[in-house]
């Protein structure tokens, strides 16, 4: 539980050093153990239907004319930079640290919010909405938090806690030579490198358009577009899974194909923990969070994307009135790739094996939307027209 600071003081402007400065020597309401908030206990007081200011309605003061300043710094090539909230947008950016912001100042009261999931889901870092209830609109997952270290060409993620090469990055190697490249990899100080797995590529997509072309964080200073994962496919040992970073999608193709390499160290990241509660016709992931619908509709129905979601925003089942349509990065933990056929995870009760939408915009054709093709398990997009097949989601702590 957060206790916020809530006085005139928050409009005043102050650099990243001078605002951690002024949190930690606050005296403020018969307390001095006030801190400067990070990110994700921010995105906490973020009000998505406010017309004006960003700021929920239990708070009486707010900034007019800036940002507001989160503890949690962004390290890239461009300089040191923290992650900001806009007063005005809603949006979740990165900005130098010398530039004037506001700062509210945060107080523990038991438990942190940054406490992430084992399988924590990453934002799409989509910011724009492009309909009401949509990936834009709600912002949900945890925000994205890389460090670059350029001498060693490598780049830390703190979500994660994967550490991935960033060198230049091999291109035209096979399936066998990307497993082998890797595992002779002698770099940054460590030898245990490895070819990332299909669900940790995922990881570093991010559906929002970059300077570098791709959907993949600027920070990646190397430009690898296609790349290979370490998992082989479920019926054919001849195919392995690849994720592309120029079309944000995946596909498997043959291992004698010549595709980019990019190399990967640290734990690997579990897999969801699943438990379906057949009384409730829902599925919880104990792993990631998530609460996932399992009637009948989420195997029968078939909606256009505005219908899907208008259709889980309004859903009450399961005793819940708090269903949406899952993002991309949500709705791509519950495949299971190593399944011949109808990807779903096992505990699922209600499929089809045709494409389920996600609340995320394609944005090179913003009439389109991503789904996920469970017959294949593949990612793609489709025309926000088409009918397709819809299950809702919601947090657990909803």
């Amino acid at each position: 539980m957060l206790m916020w600071q809530d006085n005139i003081a928050i409009d005043s402007q102050y650099t990243w050093e001078d605002a951690i400065t002024v949190c930690e020597s606050l005296t403020h309401g018969g307390y001095d153990d006030w801190r400067m908030p990070n990110i994700n206990e921010l995105r906490t007081i973020v009000d998505i239907g406010s017309t004006y200011n960003y700021i929920d309605s239990a708070f009486y003061y707010f900034p007019y004319s800036s940002s507001t300043w989160s503890s949690t710094s962004f390290t890239s090539a461009d300089g040191d930079r923290a992650y900001v909230i806009s007063s005005l947008s809603r949006d979740v950016r990165f900005t130098d640290k010398s530039f004037l912001n506001s700062v509210r100042c945060v107080r523990d009261m038991g438990g942190y919010v940054d406490e992430v999931e084992e399988l924590p889901v990453k934002m799409t870092i989509q910011f724009d909405s492009y309909a009401d209830y949509d990936d834009g609109y709600y912002r949900t997952g945890e925000i994205t938090h890389y460090e670059r270290n350029i001498a060693q060409e490598i780049v830390i993620d703190r979500v994660t806690g994967l550490t991935w090469q960033d060198s230049e990055v091999p291109v035209g190697g096979t399936w066998m030579e990307a497993i082998n490249t890797c595992e002779d990899l002698s770099m940054a100080g460590y030898d245990d490198w490895r070819l990332p797995t299909y669900r940790e590529l995922m990881t570093i997509l991010e559906y929002q358009t970059r300077d570098n072309g791709l959907y993949i964080s600027d920070i990646f200073e190397s430009s690898a577009s296609r790349m290979w994962s370490s998992n082989s496919h479920g019926s054919n040992s001849e195919l392995a899974w690849t994720v592309s970073g120029q079309s944000a999608s995946s596909f498997y193709i043959d291992k004698t194909t010549n595709y980019s390499i990019r190399c990967v160290r640290g734990e690997r990241l579990p897999e969801p923990d699943l438990v379906r509660y057949d009384a409730d016709e829902k599925v919880v992931d104990d792993a990631t969070g998530l609460v996932w619908q399992d009637n009948n509709d989420a195997a029968s129905l078939t909606l256009t994307w505005a219908e899907a979601l208008q259709y889980c925003e309004n859903l009450e089942v399961s005793g819940s009135t708090q269903w949406r349509l899952p993002n991309i990065n949500e709705l791509q933990t519950i495949i299971d790739i190593s399944r011949n056929s109808n990807k779903f995870m096992a505990e699922f009760a209600n499929t089809d094996s045709g494409d389920y939408w996600s609340s995320t915009t394609y944005l090179a054709d913003t009439d389109s939307a991503k789904t996920i093709w469970f017959y294949a398990g593949m990612l793609r997009d489709k025309n926000k027209a088409e009918a397709h097949n819809v299950r809702c989601v919601h947090n657990k702590s909803d």
